[in-house]
Formats: structure tokens, sequence, C-alpha cells
């Protein structure tokens, strides 16, 4: 199966306000504004937080390396469900998944101080949303997700 079916396959499903409401918390301008609410309770520390921004850098970096074009701008039957049109030169290319890599590195962060697992599902749902929306194929997500697990093993210090 290739990865354009998998698009197709999610899409099929019409579930768009659930997936947009699930993606919605890691875009970017609300992310920064959860870190502002997470820092203000103390729940986030400024090393946390300059380690979250690190990788968003490093993402990005790796983003114009590849520059892959999105699904729904490669195939016409994807359809882009998100609001966006993806054309700046920093949001236009789909590998690896933003939203996918901070949702884990952020997770990870939450599960090394709460120790409950159920975070887990935090990026597993924002990368089927990313999926479903059309904006990344299945490796964006699943290299996302790895790339932020591999930075974050590497790299946090508690």
């Amino acid at each position: 199966m290739n990865e354009k079916n998998i698009n197709l396959i999610f899409q099929k499903l019409k579930i768009t306000n659930a997936m947009r409401s699930i993606s919605k918390p890691f875009d970017s301008n609300i992310f920064l504004i959860l870190i502002i609410i997470l820092k203000s309770f103390n729940i986030l520390q400024d090393y946390e937080i300059a380690f979250l921004f690190i990788g968003c850098i490093i993402n990005t970096i790796i983003k114009l390396l590849f520059q892959r074009s999105r699904p729904f701008k490669k195939y016409e039957d994807i359809k882009n469900y998100t609001s966006n049109n993806y054309n700046s030169y920093f949001s236009k290319y789909s590998f690896p998944s933003g939203h996918t890599f901070m949702s884990t590195l952020f997770t990870l962060i939450l599960i090394k101080k709460f120790k409950n697992k159920l975070l887990y599902l935090i990026p597993i749902l924002v990368g089927i949303s990313r999926i479903y929306l059309g904006v990344h194929y299945f490796s964006d997500v699943i290299f996302g997700a790895l790339l932020s697990i591999f930075y974050f093993k590497t790299n946090y210090k508690s």
C-alpha cells in the first residue's frame, strides 16, 4: 500500500472537525500560548522551553533540506482539510511533520514530569490527524515522532 492510499483511507472517515481540533494545540501560535500558560504555572521550566524551541529549529532545518511536497499539493484527490494553504517558505514542505515532532517532544517532557503514560495518546492522535487533514504522509509522521524521541533521549536533562 502506498502512502497516498493511506491518506485517502483516512480521509474517508469524514471527521474533519475532530481532526482539526486534535492538531490545533500544536499550531505554532496556539502552542506558544500553551507554553506561556504552562510556564506561568511553573509546569514548564526555561530550559524545557529552550529545548522545545531548539527542537523546532532542528525539525525546520530538516524540512528545508528535504523539501517534500505536501500530499494535497501533489495529488488532487487528497484534500487539504486545514484552514492553511501552506504556501509560506517555512510551511510548504511536509517532511518531517512538525506537529507530530512537537507533540511527541512535548508529551515526552510531560510524561517525565507526571509519569502518566496515557499522554502517549497525544502524539498518536496528532499524527493521525495530520494524515487525515491531507498535509502529511505516514512517513512524515513516523519520522517526526522518531526524530523527536531521538532528540529527547540524547539531549533532555531532567
